[in-house]
């Protein structure tokens, strides 16, 4: 070292063959000589000169071509064993720089150029307590404490990862990447800036809120026609490919939903195109080829049947009050019904009563001139139209209406028209003679018809019937 020989003992004092003064070069081997602690190896260097570049305390280069029947290379290998609290291979103390690393590793040109690089590898086994294979911890009162930093850069055909976690085992949970924090706010057991996909499920113990504050939002305004735009959508039901060639971990299980390419003729700002690239193993080989998909959000269907089911209801609530408008119009008609049935029933009462009435003038004596004598007559005519009312009347679901037409009527027709003049059916009378129809209205609502006898193309009688 520097030109000059030394020999390694464990003497304790300065002498002409192992210099102990301080801020000199210093290599000890099984002593205490360079500082109180004893070390198998301890190694001092002072760099008192601000001119020399890249100072080096260890400067360790091997070139070796492994034997192919022992194909690991090693430029340090450590062994400690021992009954200890903590049991340290190397532990490297940084400090005092604009930048401290306790450990840079680099490793880069693999042989043959299709293996793969590790900078770091750790391997942690048989822990009672656990076991961990890289474990960081930072801590400081200013700027941002990271245990771990992590950047991956350049052109890979198989992309770049941060960070990858890989868990597997036959027993217990197994996580690839595992975050905690305490729950408070602005705590996150994880952060991240940019998209996230993930190819599986996912499962939350809690709420999801996603950011709808109206301080980040322009151009708001009403959603209209939702209903319109509801009754345009093509619910599906379906089964996901699972045995598709892309490695895409879908569910078994029938889903309901909406196919994107559907939805994108009619809202095409809910549907999105991304991207899963190629999996490849570690020498570079494809093992899931990238594929191009589209997404849905279905988040913001929300307000759209939202809206659709305010626009309903306002529909629905204008026909009640329609339908009670006309409740009440119907109670009136009948009403009115009800005191015209009762005239007509009196009336009829009244003619069918063939007894004279006598005129006692007051005197208890009967005056035979004013007595009044009531004869029925009956008028026919063989070649006369008759249309008779229908029986009975008002009725509720099921009435008949009688009717006679000469054998020289051509064409006739029986029209049926409701209270407001709108003619609801039409039918065609062949038989001549007497004749009948019957009425069946079970489904019609309450409220006065007319129905109209026209014979070649002439009305002969209109009559009145009541639905109740």
């Amino acid at each position: 070292m520097n030109g000059n020989n030394y020999r390694f003992t464990n003497q304790t004092s300065a002498g002409p063959t192992y210099d102990l003064t301080p801020n000199k070069n210093c290599v000890g081997i099984g002593t205490t000589g360079c500082t109180p602690l004893a070390a198998t190896l301890q190694i001092e260097k002072l760099n008192t000169s601000p001119l020399e570049s890249d100072p080096t305390g260890i400067l360790l280069k091997q070139v070796t071509d492994s034997d192919p029947g022992n194909p690991i290379a090693k430029g340090i290998d450590v062994e400690l064993i021992g009954n200890n609290q903590e049991n340290y291979g190397i532990k490297i103390d940084v400090s005092n720089a604009r930048r401290n690393f306790g450990v840079y590793a680099s490793a880069m040109n693999p042989t043959p150029p299709a293996g793969a690089n590790y900078a770091i590898y750790g391997e942690a086994s048989n822990g009672a307590a656990g076991s961990v294979a890289v474990s960081g911890n930072a801590y400081s009162s200013i700027g941002t404490n990271q245990a771990g930093f992590f950047n991956a850069s350049g052109t890979a055909a198989g992309g770049n990862y941060g960070v990858s976690g890989v868990a597997s085992g036959s027993s217990g949970p197994n996580v690839g990447v595992y975050g905690q924090a305490p729950i408070a706010p602005g705590n996150w057991a994880g952060l991240f800036t940019g998209d996230v996909n993930i190819n599986g499920s996912a499962f939350y113990f809690g709420v999801t809120p996603i950011l709808s504050d109206q301080q980040f939002k322009t151009g708001i305004d009403s959603i209209t026609n939702g209903l319109s735009i509801i009754k345009q959508l093509k619910p599906k039901k379906y089964f996901m490919d699972t045995t598709n060639i892309y490695g895409m971990n879908f569910s078994n299980k029938q889903q309901l939903g909406f196919l994107a390419q559907d939805v994108e003729q009619i809202m095409p700002q809910l549907v999105f195109q991304s991207n899963k690239g190629a999996d490849l193993d570690t020498a570079g080989n494809i093992i899931h080829p990238s594929v191009t998909y589209k997404a849905l959000n279905y988040i913001e269907f929300i307000p759209l049947l939202t809206r659709g089911i305010q626009e309903q209801s306002k529909t629905i609530d204008s026909l009640k009050t329609k339908t009670t408008k006309q409740d009440s119009i119907n109670a009136y008609l009948q009403s009115e019904i009800n005191t015209l049935t009762n005239m007509i029933n009196s009336c009829c009462n009244a003619n069918n009563n063939h007894a004279p009435i006598e005129n006692n003038n007051g005197n208890g004596n009967n005056n035979d001139k004013s007595k009044t004598t009531f004869i029925d007559v009956t008028l026919q005519d063989g070649q006369s139209v008759v249309l008779s009312q229908n029986d009975p009347n008002p009725y509720s679901e099921q009435t008949i209406i009688g009717y006679f037409l000469p054998d020289n009527v051509g064409k006739a027709q029986m029209l049926f028209y409701n209270a407001g003049g709108k003619l609801i059916q039409s039918v065609e009378l062949t038989q001549r003679g007497q004749g009948q129809l019957n009425v069946f209205a079970q489904d019609l609502t309450n409220g006065l018809y007319t129905y109209t006898l026209v014979v070649d193309g002439k009305i002969a009688a209109t009559k009145k019937m009541v639905k109740q």
